[in-house]
């Protein structure tokens, strides 16, 4: 033992006060110590409160400078700058010394200009985790940041990512949309060097190498079960471990090792079975971990366990056989774990039970506290106690067959174990408990309101729920009810492909179960009717709107807020498809309902005003617009508080009616305000929250503020294309503000092609002869006009008035302005009178809606009084 070169301060000071046949009693009184403290050191439990500490204890062991030297560096507590490890550094890791002074050199930067990726591969269980772990921590000062990344599924690999992106506090790290979060870090990793990226439990080696920064400027480690690295990762297979070393991680493991210092039978006989049972259990880190746990925590002896591991080996094996190829030790472990548990408390083995056909991560502590009544009686009575429940969970983890992340509030479950445990239920058992869980996740997932946050901790097990039940072709109303929340929290998270089919299953096990013309079919057809509004589908949405009124018409007795329900859906489409009309005249039907089942001060009746107020903005009723804007944002402030997603909507289409009439400084605190709103509640890459800064946009750009219009509008339309699809026809409002900013700059052909490729998207989506059809037309119509392109102009102008004058009232601002451009065009082609008449069409609207001194309204005036002159002359 002349040269110890152990890594972590606990096993070097173990090391250093037995080369000097020390006991820890001895070392204890001399520092003035408890003798319990040094015991802790060396099982790594804590450190030394200080430097000076530290060094008394190395003029205490007799050390050399050196040894000293390597003492101090052990102690030292600081990791990384950027630290993100969920795990702690475990106090039993011992063994596979060359293996680490291995991975150290392959992934050493100052050897190679770019060190290759390492995989650790090999059986599970054979303790690739813990190598991983042991070298983040035993190295962790060599490198600026220490990121892991639990790379199961790509769910799993974008929740870490967004983690890292939160660490390193990247702008990017609020964004709903988690491919832009990725990229963000992705980037952070490209540019920056000296850092360690852990993908642990890697499944899928295609999926992984997405998540590769493109310049390798760090080291990179991958733990799998995989073999085949097909050239992405220098493997490293773990073999079992040696008989010396899991016959010391057995005795340290099970707090036996100290007890072999005294030279007696009792050290000899624990020695000969410790090396029977590695040897038993074929040296697998895993079982051996558990083993020693199972001794610790019961304190039976090595031969008693052995005994009883022995005695159940064929039936184990068995077992095993059909799973997995992971050796029957772990199986057994686990098994005589929990075995011991339910002897302890029953109610506990119950909840493992649950958590084995749950999702194994991030398993919410609420799915027990509030839907412990659906899962048994005697969990209903456990989880409404907190006493009696954080005992039952502590009882649990003492069995390590269950971590609790305590920040969170969640549970994990090794995915091993759930394996175990699932062999000790029949058929018919799962299936019961899954029955039973389906009932507590739809009874406890909320109706989507607001921000859904709640939703997002149970939406994982909702899923693992709903995929459980189609293994086994389950269908029932409460399977439904679940898909139709999941589906409604889904679309308020812009996950509209993951919506959609939730939604069809519902509506299809709701159809089964109660038949196509049940009453209960049509909120399910209008929340997909909805989705498909917000995805532009708008002929698939009016057909479900129209079927969901159907049926709740053709029912006999059916209140009328249902039915005013889907009115008011319809009326959003109406009012989306630019078909004011129509639109105001379904509101007035569902305000009359509502205010009368439901009063004026209503949320409801608030929402209904909210349409109002843009209908009537965009037939010109700028009064009536802001009387219902106002109405609506004072109710809704006023119940929901001001940091709601439905006072944002109010906020913005109040900005809106201010924007329409030109009062641009009230609008713009008013777009302000909205967007913060859904930026903190809804997420960065929400499509509302993009509604906002599109909108934000288009006021500067109206304003002649060019620089920030340009910025917001990229940004925009960067994130709607993500969120909704290059398709759908909000992607096109970013397009016309940027034609609107060339334009305005006179970069004329850029003006040209992004009006065409706006009005594209437009005629496409929306048909030939919609609103914002006729706004694109009209911008573009006076961009030919100003380069003196008459006729082009002149075929865009009268389609432009054609289509506003079908849907608009015949007193709108939006004509008058069409019939001033076209008058213009007139004027410059010396077609006098034709000029002079559409001006005086202009100018009467005007007048009447904003009166003689608006100073568009004198522009008109001047260019009347000027072809009244010269036809004078003529």
């Amino acid at each position: 033992m002349d040269s110890i070169e152990i890594g972590s301060f606990g096993e070097l000071l173990r090391a250093y006060r037995k080369k000097r046949h020390m006991k820890q009693q001895v070392l204890a009184a001399q520092l003035g110590v408890h003798y319990n403290t040094i015991s802790k050191w060396e099982r790594g439990l804590c450190l030394p409160d200080s430097k000076g500490m530290v060094i008394e204890l190395a003029k205490l062991l007799w050390l050399n400078e050196r040894e000293t030297r390597l003492l101090l560096e052990a102690s030292l507590t600081a990791l990384s700058p950027y630290w993100l490890v969920p795990y702690q550094r475990n106090p039993f890791f011992a063994g596979r010394r060359e293996l680490v002074d291995k991975l150290h050199n392959l992934l050493n930067a100052k050897a190679k200009k770019v060190a290759r990726p390492c995989a650790l591969t090999g059986l599970g269980g054979i303790g690739k985790t813990q190598l991983a772990l042991e070298y983040a921590y035993r190295y962790a000062n060599e490198y600026h940041a220490v990121f892991w990344v639990a790379a199961e599924t790509q769910e799993s690999i974008l929740s870490s990512f967004l983690a890292i992106a939160n660490l390193l506090r990247l702008a990017e790290s609020e964004e709903k949309d988690q491919l832009r979060t990725l990229q963000a870090v992705l980037r952070w990793l490209s540019t920056h060097k000296e850092w360690l990226l852990i993908f642990d439990n890697v499944e899928d080696l295609a999926l992984l190498k997405q998540y590769f920064p493109t310049a390798r400027q760090g080291a990179i480690i991958l733990t799998t079960r995989l073999h085949g690295m097909e050239g992405l990762a220098y493997p490293l297979n773990l073999s079992a471990l040696s008989a010396k070393e899991g016959f010391h991680f057995l005795l340290l493991r099970s707090g036996l090792l100290d007890t072999l210092e005294a030279d007696s039978e009792y050290a000899k006989r624990t020695q000969t079975i410790a090396n029977l049972l590695v040897q038993d259990m074929e040296g697998l880190p895993l079982a051996l971990d558990q083993a020693g746990a199972y001794i610790e925590f019961t304190k039976c002896s090595l031969a008693d366990y052995r005994g009883m591991f022995q005695s159940d080996r064929i039936k184990l094996l068995n077992e095993r056989s059909e799973l997995a190829a992971h050796p029957l030790s772990v199986v057994k472990t686990f098994l005589l774990s929990f075995e011991q548990l339910t002897r302890v408390n029953a109610v506990a083995a119950e909840l493992l039970k649950i958590c084995a056909l749950l999702a194994p991560e991030a398993i919410p502590e609420e799915f027990f506290t509030q839907g412990g009544p659906h899962l048994s009686s005697q969990l209903a009575e456990v989880t409404q106690d907190p006493y009696l429940f954080n005992q039952m969970i502590g009882a649990i983890l003492s069995y390590s067959l269950l971590t609790r992340q305590q920040q969170s509030h969640t549970f994990s479950m090794h995915r091993l174990v759930q394996a175990v445990l699932r062999e000790t239920m029949s058929g018919e058992e799962q299936k019961q408990w899954q029955e039973n869980i389906l009932v507590a996740l739809e009874a406890i997932f909320p109706m989507t309101t607001g921000t859904g946050s709640d939703c997002g901790r149970l939406i994982s097990q909702a899923f693992a729920c709903v995929h459980a039940c189609s293994t086994w072709q389950y269908s029932s109303l409460i399977l439904a009810s679940l898909l139709y929340k999941m589906a409604d929290y889904l679309r308020s998270r812009a996950d509209y492909g993951q919506a959609e089919t939730l939604y069809k299953q519902a509506l299809e096990m709701r159809e089964e179960k109660l038949g196509a013309h049940h009453l209960d079919m049509a909120p399910l057809l209008c929340d997909l009717g909805n989705l498909y509004r917000e995805q532009g589908k708008y002929e698939r949405a009016e057909k479900l709107y129209q079927q969901a009124l159907e049926i709740q018409r053709q029912e006999p007795g059916v209140q009328q807020l249902k039915i005013a329900s889907s009115l008011k859906a319809l009326a959003n489409l109406y009012r989306r498809q630019g078909k004011f009309k129509q639109a105001g005249h379904v509101y007035q039907q569902v305000l009359e309902i509502q205010e009368q089942a439901l009063g004026p001060d209503h949320l409801e009746t608030a929402c209904v005003h909210n349409g109002l107020a843009i209908v009537n903005c965009n037939q010109g009723n700028y009064q009536r617009a802001e009387q219902f804007s106002q109405y609506a944002l004072r109710v809704l402030e006023g119940a929901l508080g001001s940091k709601h997603p439905d006072v944002a909507s109010a906020l913005n289409n109040q900005a809106i009616v201010y924007y329409e009439q030109g009062k641009y400084e009230q609008a713009e605190e008013l777009y302000q305000r909205s967007r913060s709103i859904r930026e903190e509640v809804l997420g960065l890459d929400h499509p509302d929250t993009i509604a906002s800064i599109s909108n934000l946009a288009g006021l500067y750009c109206e304003q002649g503020k060019y620089a920030q219009a340009e910025e917001l509008s990229l940004h925009a339309r960067s994130q709607w294309v993500q969120a909704l699809g290059a398709d759908h026809p909000d992607t096109a409002y970013p397009l016309l503000n940027l034609a609107r900013i060339a334009h305005g700059r006179g970069n004329y052909e850029q003006a040209e092609a992004l009006y065409k490729q706006t009005l594209e998207i437009w005629e496409r989506t929306l048909g030939t002869e919609h609103p914002d059809v006729a706004e694109a037309l009209n911008y573009l119509a006076n961009l030919y006009y100003q380069r003196d392109e008459y006729q082009q102009a002149e075929v865009l102008y009268q389609r432009a008035l054609f289509i506003r004058e079908v849907h608009l009232p015949p007193r709108h601002l939006l004509i008058a302005q069409t019939l001033y451009d076209f008058a213009m065009l007139r004027q410059a082609q010396s077609r006098n009178e034709e000029a002079l008449a559409l001006y005086q069409r202009a100018l009467d609207i005007r007048q009447e809606i904003v009166g003689w001194h608006d100073p568009r309204t004198n522009e008109v005036c001047k260019r009347i009084r000027i072809l009244q002159g010269k036809s004078q002359e003529e």
